[in-house]
């Protein structure tokens, strides 16, 4: 999990651990709405595959004083792998291209 466009780290975590940061991280805010789109899939084996993807990211806050919402503009850069159970996400990064709005949801 690549978060460091966006000040966080490089790590790597199991999607239960994603889950959990991601709730805690998420947690003051009253509504989400996530859209990704524009999937380039890239067959590298069987097995394998590279994705990226465009997404926007719109929260919303009613508690603030400097705007209600943030939108996050960004890229996923994914590494797929196929198991047994179909599809999995093998790596994971975020490349954020802007952020607008509230930037510290305060």
């Amino acid at each position: 999990m690549d978060l460091s466009s966006l000040g966080g780290k490089k790590e790597k975590m199991s999607s239960t651990k994603v889950c959990e940061m991601w709730e805690e991280q998420l947690k003051e805010l009253e509504a989400i709405h996530h859209l990704s789109g524009n999937y380039l899939i890239n067959l590298t084996s069987d097995n394998r595959a590279k994705v990226l993807a465009h997404s926007i990211t719109t929260q919303f806050k009613e508690d603030t004083v400097e705007g209600k919402t943030r939108q996050y503009y960004g890229t996923y850069d994914l590494e797929m792998q196929k198991s047994e159970d179909g599809w999995r996400i093998k790596s994971f990064k975020y490349i954020l291209n802007f952020i607008n709005s509230n930037i510290e949801m305060e």
